[in-house]
This record gives C-alpha cells, structure tokens and sequence, in this order.
C-alpha cells in the first residue's frame, strides 16, 4: 500500500447471513478511495431469485417490489469484478462482506478476489479506543458523519469510506513509539490491516517526526504529560438576585425557578453555621447545576469542595459533561478532578510486563493495541474512558491497579502513575468528583491537615449512602480460594515438569535455604486454612440446610451467626487463626524479596524468558492471596467489636461446604458515617430526587446518619405536570403474590403480553428477581412476543450496560430488568412509555438483609416491617416510578400487576411517595388495556 493505492469501501446487504443455505446479495455499494478523496461511487440493486425474508424487509426497507426489476449477480458479476481489481478491499466487517462476494463470484464462474483487505471495525476499535460502540451507525453518530439510510449498501458503503478516511488521518497523529510497539503485534490482526500500521511506522521513522510538547515516553510507553492542578484564586460574586442569575443561565439554559431556589439554599448553606442541609430535588428542576454553581463560586476562593456521586458513571458524566457546560456558563473556569477506586485505573509497570511476554491471543494482542493508541492520549488512566461493558480480557486482572500502596518507589513509572499523580493533586484542586464506595473507603484523602481549608461536602444520589456504607464494610474470606492458591504457588515453586524455583537456585537467585523455608510457610499457612475449614463445617455443616437463607441476587445460601458463637470459635481456635497471621507477614517479606532481586537482575540483563513468566506467575499469585487475606483480622476482634457486625457463612445452593466462606458487615452504619466520614468535611449537603418519606422526616435524617440537631430540610417542588403527563393503573384482579410459583409466573407472563400486544411501546418491565425473570420470558417466547420484538433480560441477553444501551438505541423494545433498573436509569422522551411493576418491591422476608436487620432488632421491641422493609420497598416504588417522566414533554403510564398496593393498610404509605396530582387508577386489566389507547392517543 502506498499514496497511490485505491481503496474500494465495500458495503453489501444479503437476504441472510448463511451461504451454504443459499442465501444471496440483494444490494451492492462501493465507494472508491485515493489520497485521503473519494473519487466515485457505483451501487445498485441485485435480483436474488428469491423472497427476501419479512426480517430483512424490517431492516433494510428493501423490499420484493423494489428488487423484482433489478439485475441478476450473473449479469453484474463482471461489473463487480472489474471494479474490485487492483483495489484493497476495505469494509466494515470484512470478514462477512469479501467472502460473501467471493462466494457469489465464484457460483457464477469467476474466480474469488485475492485482493489485500482492511477491516474498519478493528480499525476503529484501534485508532477509537474510546468510542461507545463500534457498529457503523453509532460510529457515524459518534463522529458525525451523515448516515441516511443505515442498511442500504450505498449509504453504509459511504459512510464507511468517511469513516476510512477519518481513520487514516487519526493513524498519522499515532507517536513513532506507540505505532512501533503495536506493529510488534499486529500479526493478530484481521487480513492485511496490519500493513497500514507498518506503512505508517515507515513513514515516521523516515521524517524522523517527533513527540508533541504534550507527550513524553516513560519506559518505552508514549504518555501525556501531566499537569499540575491549582487553586485560582478569584472574587466572583454569587448571583444573589434573579436578574443575575438569568445571565448565567439563559443565553444556554431554560429558566427554572426550583434549580435557582436550589442554588441559593445552597450558596447560603456554606456561609451559615447551620452545619447539614438536605435537599429532595425532583427530576427535572435541574438538581447537577443546582449545586455545581454555588459550589463553584464557593470554591473559586480558595475553598475545596468534594462532591460525591451514587455511581462512577454518574461521576463520569459530572466530569465529562457537566464541568464543561458549567465551565460555558460562568464568567470563570473551575478546575476539576475525578477520583475512583483503584481498579478503575491502569497500572503502567503491569502493562508493561504485558507487553513483553509473548502474545498467542489475538484478543488480547488486541486490547494490548488499543491500549497503547489509549495511553498516548488519556490525562486520567481511568479505564472507563475505554467504555467497555464489561472488562473480561484476562488482560485486566493483571494491568488494574492495586492502590498506592501496591507501588514500589524504585519502579520506573513510579513518577507518572496516575493514581499517585491524582492523589497528589487533591490537596490543590477546587472541586473534587468521587462516588460514594470510594469516599467510603478514603475519608482520609480529605484531611483538613492536608489541605488549604476544611473541605465541604455535597452528595448526590444521598439515598445511597447508608447502603453504600455498609457495602464499604462488607467483607469475606473465601477459605477454599486461599488453598486453591497456595496449591498453584506450590505447583509453580517445586515442579518437576516445567521451569521451577530448582532452576533460580542454579543461577543464585535465591538459596536452597530460602526455597525450603518459603515452601514450608506456604504450607504451613495452607494446613491452618484447613484445620479452620474442617473447624467450621464441624460447627455449622448440620445446620446449613436446615437454617440457611437466600443471600441477595445470587444463588447462594447464607447462615447467620451470632457474635458469641464465633467469638468461641475464634478462642478455641486460636493457633490455627494465628498462625495465618505470621505466615501472611512472613509470605509478604519473601515476596517482597523475591521482587526486588527480580527488578536488580533484570536491570542487569539476567533475567530470561522463562525466570521472567516464573517470577511474574509466583508474584500474581502472592498478590491475590495477600488480597483474599485482607480481612483477615476481623478474627482477632474482641465480642464488642463482633457486635456490631453482621456475620454469616456463604455457600452455593447445593451446600457445598468446601466451597464455603466467612462473609461479615456493618449492622447498620449509625455513627460510622458520622465518625468515619462527616468528621473530615464542615458544611455537609445531601440531596436526592427521593430522599423523604411523607410524615416520617426522621427516616433520611437515621439513614444519613445525622447525630447533631443543626440541620435543615428542604423539598422542592416538581416542574412536571403529572396530571396530564402521567397515569397509575392499579389491577385490582392480579393474582395472589402468595400463590404457587407455577400460577403466579404465568399470570405474569399473560398480563405482560396482554399489555405489549395492546400497545406497541418502549416498555420497561421491573421485577425483584433473576429468577423471576427467567421464568416469565421462557413463557413470553413460547407465546412468539421475541418475533416481532425486541426483548432485551437482564441475566439473559446481557448485563445492565449493555441492556441499557441497546434499549435507548431500540424501538419499541422491552426491557425485563431488576436491582439497578428500578433507578438511576435516564430514559427520556420515548425511550419509555410504559413501565410494568410486575410486584411491590419489597426484599424477600427469607433474605439476608431481612434476617439480619430481624437479629439486629432482636429483644429492642422494633418490628422490622415497618421500620426497615415498608420505608424501603417505599423508596423503590418511588424510585421505579421516577424512570418513567423525565422531561416536561414526556407522557407515560405505570402499570402495577398487584393489588396488595389499594388492599393492604400499607398500600395508601406507599402511594402517598408519588406525585400529588397523579392520576391513580384500580381497575381490572382489561379495563387497564382498553384505556391505554385513550391516554397515549
């Protein structure tokens, strides 16, 4: 390939995807390419000789009539021929597109291409590693590239070429450096796509073209240069009157008179010794301005404010779009960092281990490539920027970061690693985004000592933060994964098969004394894990099937434990407990030994291949027994301190006791939020579209954990018109929730798709269980609704993430979803119309949480209904219906199929959370169904 080469950007569409089944081109779109130009295009249709599938119609829109006129691929083989010739074959999918073609040619006569081609889906995954999704119309979406007629192969083939184009000039801006350690893996990639990144390197090397200003190379890496954040001191008065107020915000922004009563409360607040303030913030006031604005005139004076967030993607959406529309707004610029849990981030003397073992992967060459094109980029090392649904490459669990305190001071990117940049950068920055799990964990990041002023605090999405507390606090030792790794240490140690520790003694690396001793507290610290094993199963084996209860969404089982009977476990097994203790302290010194002759030896050059994969292998295992054992000093806590815990054992549902496990947590987080967390910060704020209960102020104020008087409580009124926007169908016929589970499901499965057969609309069905799940789309696809419907279950086709994305992207799609789907899921305008509660969300009464709020309130005449599982099942109905009206144009209906919310005394409690002019129906489903059409028109 050179500058002259002509790319011919190729879409086709198909009557299927299925060769040997005969399925045939239906549409042919090429696009020419040269010099970065197009300079033509040919397309046209392609008779198949047969019924295009309704599937395909729904599609593409190409239909019978459209094609029955058009050419037959015999007569057009030879057009098709003569213009791929001489060309490299670039497509979005190649591998689906050039041997389909292929495929016809040769049923025609005509020998199959031996072109060169590229694939721009790989390309883009390379040359884009931050891009959300990489199918063609996202990506046109994501880099604005006009797409009018996705699945048509003319528009698709050049949207396509745009695409190409974009992508060669995004590989000329690719440092020498990054393009040298990715052709060093190219060989993984698709045909010849490999060839534009040698070609490139080539190029650079030959204009010897250097780094940008912003760039610098660390151990072989291309990295950006970080920056120094500072204070910027200014004296910008707060807008206190309207007038003002409306310079800032209307020349982009509507008006909204709740935002502006929100900033003003808050502006006050941090001027007043009033020293907690608890907003309820409706959706659609505009609650993120509503503090960022006073918080940052606030802050611009050389104060500090943390603001804390339910979820990382939440903070993520606070730095990426938020902080830059407030930064639009205001006649100044607020600085701003980001900070997430350790394992969020990449660590760079990982990575670069990675990069020198030998690649036999092909996924992971690939995310190794897309890596590299990463890091000469990011500012943060945050690995969400990679957006990835889910993080399954092996290669994560080796490059995630393990904290601070996982760095050596020797280590070559010890300087530049982004955590110790960040963390560095705290004490200067004037507002810092975290979410609430890492606040949790690093109150202590916040110091007053360590910065200029004690730092104010606002959280957001506060309804979260006493369960967050508790998860924070949650532990577990899982005794069969501690012997599972001391037998892999073993393995690697002393065999016999492979390269082994025998072989470092032959070279001096460690003496056969040292060897010895290693292997003896590797066993000695297996054989105490196994005395406590048997210990255990002895104690509570018998009783595991006959008192276990279900832990929350999993398949697991759980069986509490009192304090005082662990506390006599712990004492009449006390040697064996610590014994662990000096064996973890004697394992971490060898380890760390072993890890710094390893760095001298390879600074020397003595290190091989094989003593290199040995001493990486022993040392990721010592990290994930060392990580398994890090709470392990709960057993050396007193009965006091066991008190105050929640203890319990975990096993599958079979109970396995070998696979079991000791988990514990925080009864409840009263006084640790006020001792652990608030003590850092003065003013506290908390707001929340659903924080307050009607008549029950004392609810949140518990849950915060709010021990002095000095606090204020505000709610601000919504700006949506609920009695026009919105309906509550109650189906007063639903079935019993207690009947058997056989007749309840296919209830379900019936109302369900009574409903969406009678209205064809973005639907949101929400259930308390997997389970519950599973079974109600078994019965939904036997009764055909996945046809004509896109069906999208949680458990099923794929994680929230990913389901969440495709629903916004879907029409007239239905989501089955439980946990996070009954909040903080944004779904506006006609991204949902319908919402199904299938039943009152209310935690099992056999669940842990419930069984360990039951022992907690055990001989203090507290009713665990009223006071724990109503107000929470309360919250999450309100929570639910909060998914439905988002902005002052949508129109949507709930539909709840349980009736227990108009017959029970409760029922009225729970009803009272929701919008006061909301229109509340109780009728039969049938009644329900036929008033749909009614309301949506």
């Amino acid at each position: 390939m050179n500058k002259n080469t002509i790319y011919a950007v190729v879409d086709i569409e198909t009557t299927g995807t299925n060769l040997k089944k005969g399925d045939r081109m239906i549409q042919f779109g090429c696009v020419l390419v040269q010099k970065n130009k197009i300079i033509n295009s040919f397309s046209f249709d392609i008779n198949p000789g047969m019924a295009i599938p309704k599937a395909i119609t729904e599609l593409t829109g190409i239909t019978n009539r459209q094609i029955r006129k058009a050419a037959y691929f015999e007569d057009v083989a030879a057009t098709i021929y003569a213009i791929l010739q001489d060309t490299v074959f670039v497509a979005h999918n190649i591998n689906f597109d050039l041997p389909f073609i292929n495929s016809e040619l040769e049923r025609v006569g005509y020998p199959a291409l031996t072109i060169k081609g590229i694939d721009t889906v790989q390309l883009s995954q390379i040359l884009l590693p931050t891009s959300p999704s990489f199918k063609l119309k996202d990506l046109s979406q994501y880099l604005n590239l006009t797409h009018e007629n996705p699945h048509h192969a003319d528009s698709d083939a050049h949207v396509t070429a745009e695409l190409f184009i974009y992508l060669l000039k995004r590989l000329e801006e690719i440092p020498s450096e990054t393009l040298f350690e990715i052709n060093r893996l190219s060989s993984f990639l698709l045909r010849d796509t490999k060839e534009l990144f040698t070609d490139a390197y080539a190029i650079k090397q030959a204009n010897q073209e250097r780094l940008s200003d912003e760039q610098h190379i660390v151990g072989g890496l291309v990295l950006q240069r970080s920056k120094q954040q500072t204070f910027n001191l200014m004296n910008y008065e707060y807008p206190e009157n309207e007038t003002d107020k409306k310079k800032i915000i209307e020349p982009q922004l509507s008006w909204r008179s709740e935002q502006a009563k929100m900033m003003d409360l808050i502006a006050n607040h941090l001027k007043s010794r009033e020293r907690t303030l608890i907003i309820e913030a409706p959706t659609g006031i505009g609650k993120t301005l509503g503090y960022l604005i006073p918080a940052a005139y606030y802050a611009q004076k050389q104060k500090q404010i943390v603001i804390s967030s339910a979820t990382t993607l939440l903070q993520t959406q606070l730095m990426n779009q938020s902080l830059p529309l407030l930064n639009k707004l205001l006649p100044f610029r607020t600085s701003a960092i980001s900070l997430k849990g350790s394992n969020h981030y990449i660590n760079l003397a990982e990575f670069k281990k990675e990069l020198t073992q030998k690649e036999t992967s092909g996924q992971i060459a690939l995310m190794k490539i897309r890596i590299l094109v990463w890091l000469a980029a990011t500012k943060t090392g945050d690995l969400d920027e990679l957006r990835l649904s889910s993080y399954q490459n092996p290669i994560f669990n080796q490059i995630k970061h393990r904290g601070v305190g996982s760095l050596m001071l020797t280590d070559q990117f010890f300087e530049v690693d982004f955590i110790n940049v960040l963390y560095k950068q705290v004490e200067s920055t004037s507002i810092v985004f975290t979410n609430h799990a890492f606040l949790m964990k690093h109150p202590d990041l916040f110091n007053s000592d360590r910065t200029i002023n004690t730092p104010e605090l606002i959280v957001d999405e506060a309804q979260h933060l006493a369960d967050v507390a508790l998860q924070a606090n949650k532990g577990r030792i899982r005794f069969w994964k501690i012997i599972n790794l001391c037998d892999s240490l073993l393995t690697s140690i002393q065999s016999s098969q492979k390269f082994s520790f025998n072989n470092l003694m032959e070279i001096n690396f460690l003496t056969v004394g040292e060897n010895g001793q290693l292997l003896a507290d590797i066993r000695k610290l297996r054989e105490s894990i196994d005395t406590l094993i048997r210990q255990f199963t002895r104690e509570y084996g018998r009783r595991i099937n006959r008192n276990a209860v279900n832990k929350n969404e999993t398949n697991d089982k759980a069986l509490i434990l009192k304090s005082t009977e662990l506390a006599d476990l712990i004492n009449r097994n006390k040697i064996a407990i610590e014994s662990v203790s000096k064996m973890v302290l004697l394992l971490e010194k060898s380890d760390g030994i072993l890890q710094n002759r390893y760095i001298a030896a390879k600074k020397q050059q003595q290190i091989g291949r094989d003593e290199n994969q040995l001493l990486n292998r022993v040392h990721r295992f010592f990290k994930q027994l060392f990580t398994e054992l890090e709470v392990w000093n709960v057993f050396d806590q007193d009965q006091t301190k066991l008190n105050e815990k929640v203890l319990w054992l975990s096993f599958p549902i079979n109970g396995q006791t070998d696979k079991m496990q000791f988990e514990f947590s925080l009864a409840d987080s009263t006084h640790f939020l006020s001792d652990s967390i608030y003590r850092h910060f003065n003013h506290l704020t908390f707001t929340g579209a659903t924080l307050l209960l009607p008549g029950n102020k004392n609810y949140i104020v518990d849950q915060l954990d709010i021990q002095e008087d000095n606090y204020k409580i505000e709610k601000l009124g919504s700006p949506f018109d609920y009695s026009k926007q919105a309906k509550l169908y109650i189906a007063n016929d639903s079935i019993d929730v207690r009947s058997s589970k056989e007749m309840y499901e296919s209830y379900l499965a019936d109302s369900i798709y009574q409903l969406i057969k009678a209205q064809r609309r973005q639907t949101l069905i929400l259930f308390n269980s997997l389970e519950t799940i599973a079974n109600v789309y078994e019965l939904l696809a036997k009764k055909g609704l996945h046809i004509d419907r896109e069906l999208l279950v949680q458990g099923i086709t794929g994680r929230p993430e990913k389901l969440t994305k495709r629903f916004l992207l879907g029409k007239d799609a239905i989501l089955l979803g439980t946990g996070s789907f009954w909040e903080g899921v944004d779904l506006p305008n006609d991204r949902l119309e319908l919402l199904i509660v299938t039943r009152l969300p209310f935690e099992s009464p056999e669940s842990l949480n419930v069984k360990a709020k039951e022992k907690e309130f055990e001989g203090q005449g507290r009713d665990v209904f009223s006071e724990y599982s109503l107000p929470r099942a309360t919250m999450r109905l309100k929570q639910g219906f909060g998914r439905l009206i988002r902005t002052s144009t949508d129109k949507g209906v709930m539909v709840v199929l349980d009736s227990r919310l108009v017959n029970q005394s409760y029922g009225e409690q729970m009803i009272g959370v929701l919008p006061d002019k909301l229109p509340i129906f109780n009728e039969p489903l049938s009644d329900i169904i036929n008033n749909l059409d009614e309301f949506f028109g």
